[in-house]
């Protein structure tokens, strides 16, 4: 900050200035169109269902017959009108060949369903699948941990930052839910953050990292999930330690 009381577009355009000369920000990375349009029909879907649970919440506290029968209207409407996007979504998929493959891809994951696959395509941001970045999705959905130390208080407790993407952090709720039920891939890991002291949630948050790190790599691999993948991965690199 300059400490500038004034506001004006010419002060403005001297900060952006400023800033891009010493930060030297990094290009946005453009998505194809395909993926664009994917994105805004997932992320319409998504907006309907929240109006469906506020109607639906409305109708519990109505008093009124008329103002019912009305709520329950729009909820038809607003149903009628998700089951038009869902087929326009699957329309969309069938039809681009790369969305196609990249669904199929991210069902081979354990606990990864339809609409979970569609949510992690579509809150993707790359340039191309080959520079997909692990690290870079899991900040964007918010699920990075972040630290608070202040002074001689130290120490305290980590917790995600939740700043990105709250609709991935959502969608991967249940499936990460589902490894504390179900024997999956992704079971071992749980228990072991909780054999390690750690909470249920805190271990269900550390699942849906994970299932998000795993998601990105089989996109960038374009390959199906192995669970003896990184298994195999380290037998190949001991391979090639002992022939060097």
């Amino acid at each position: 900050s300059l400490l500038l009381r004034t506001k004006t577009d010419k002060i403005d355009s001297m900060m952006l200035a400023q800033y891009a000369q010493k930060c030297n920000p990094k290009p946005v990375s453009k998505l194809p169109e395909s993926l664009k349009e994917f994105r805004a029909l997932v992320r319409y879907e998504e907006s309907l269902v929240k109006l469906i649970n506020q109607a639906q919440g409305q109708i519990e506290g109505c008093t009124d017959e008329r103002v019912e029968i009305l709520i329950k209207q729009n909820i038809e409407f607003l149903k009628k009108q998700q089951k038009v996007v869902k087929q326009e979504i699957e329309r969309k998929i069938k039809k681009d060949e790369f969305l196609t493959k990249c669904i199929k891809l991210l069902k081979t994951v354990d606990g990864i369903g339809d609409k979970c696959a569609w949510v992690i395509l579509a809150e993707l941001k790359f340039d191309s699948i080959e520079n997909l970045s692990s690290k870079a999705q899991v900040a964007n959905a918010g699920l990075s941990p972040r630290k608070h130390d202040s002074g001689d208080v130290t120490g305290g407790r980590t917790s995600i930052c939740k700043i990105g993407r709250k609709i991935v952090r959502k969608t991967l709720f249940m499936p990460a839910l589902d490894c504390t039920h179900r024997e999956n891939y992704f079971t071992p890991f749980y228990n072991r953050w909780r054999k390690n002291g750690k909470t249920h949630r805190q271990a269900q948050v550390a699942v849906m990292r994970k299932m998000l790190y795993v998601a990105c790599g089989v996109l960038k691999n374009q390959a199906p999930f192995d669970k003896d993948w990184s298994k195999k991965t380290q037998e190949k690199y001991q391979e090639n330690l002992k022939v060097s």
